[in-house]
């Protein structure tokens, strides 16, 4: 066979396959945008996110960002040893030792919230909503309203489906999460609750500062402000 024939059966057999090939599914590239600490979420803990979101969209987390896997929750018994990034931390219990909430500092001054098993609110140094962990869902500042993500998993990829709340839905979270904090705010003025433990252990004035921060948090969920949307964020 000369070399003309063989190059021309060559390219038939390219393009037939290509033909034959089944057609790709439509995938937008994720650049490696959102990074969530491993102790973020208890219970389901994530170790790193390489995503951009869109509105009632769904993307593909990046081939290098690791496969979040569901960790127990027995997992909270070493936050209070691991959470490093939160400088001042301390666990709150009742009488009978029952834990009740693990509140924490980051060093620029934000503040973390785990109360219980869940949820996890994450907020700025003015108080304001930035990232929550709610009913098994992601929650991230839009700045005028959160984008709900949900975690869904196939055969083949795991996929995160975005919905941005409208403003009831968004009213609502921002309800219920006042809620709770007033509760733990009101437990801790009554004695209901007290430190288990605290990081450094001579941080005596981390409950007053919680107080502050508390009323902060209060005062931003009634006027339904929220922290300004990510940078590099849609």
């Amino acid at each position: 066979m000369d070399q003309f024939k063989y190059r021309r059966l060559k390219r038939i057999r390219q393009i037939f396959q290509q033909k034959n090939a089944p057609e790709p599914l439509p995938v937008t590239p994720c650049p490696s945008t959102t990074r969530i600490h491993r102790r973020m979420i208890p219970g389901q803990i994530l170790s790193r996110w390489s995503c951009s979101f869109r509105s009632d969209s769904i993307e593909v987390p990046s081939p290098k960002a690791p496969n979040p896997m569901a960790r127990n929750e027995s997992d909270r018994e070493d936050l209070m040893r691991e959470a490093t990034a939160l400088v001042r931390r301390c666990q709150w219990v009742r009488h009978d030792g029952t834990e009740v909430a693990i509140c924490g500092f980051r060093r620029e001054g934000g503040l973390r919230i785990y109360l219980g098993a869940a949820p996890v609110y994450h907020f700025d140094s003015n108080g304001l909503l930035k990232r929550a962990f709610h009913s098994g869902r992601l929650y991230r500042t839009q700045g005028g309203t959160l984008a709900e993500l949900n975690r869904q998993r196939t055969r083949e990829a795991t996929y995160l489906v975005r919905k941005d709340l409208d403003e009831c839905e968004r009213d609502d979270f921002l309800a219920e999460m006042s809620q709770q904090i007033e509760q733990l705010r009101r437990e801790i003025t009554n004695g209901v609750v007290t430190i288990s433990e605290r990081v450094p252990q001579k941080d005596t004035d981390i409950q007053n500062d919680l107080a502050t921060a508390f009323h902060r948090i209060l005062a931003n969920a009634r006027a339904k402000s929220l922290a300004p949307r990510f940078p590099g964020k849609r």
